[in-house]
């Protein structure tokens, strides 16, 4: 699982590189304790190069055709232009 909100208070300034990750074992601290509500992105992915995405948070889901040729493919339902 992936989480790209680590905390849902915002800083009053954000670091200016990226912090090191912390050596792993048992001397490791705790991970940082998510203090909201998260949402998952469920990806499905065909084996004709086609996929949709779908935002759990709103239900919003969107399907992208595969690429041919630097053009959409029309697979009969829609007109795409490249």
């Amino acid at each position: 699982m992936f989480i790209s909100n680590t905390t849902d208070e915002s800083p009053a300034s954000l670091p200016a590189a990226p912090i090191a990750a912390p050596a792993p074992g048992a001397g490791a601290p705790p991970p940082p304790i998510h203090n909201g509500q998260a949402y998952w992105f469920k990806v499905v992915a065909r084996n004709d190069g086609s996929f949709s995405v779908t935002n759990a948070r709103n239900n919003f889901g969107k399907s992208y055709l595969r690429i041919e040729d630097g053009r959409k493919k029309d697979d009969g339902r829609n007109l795409l232009a490249p």
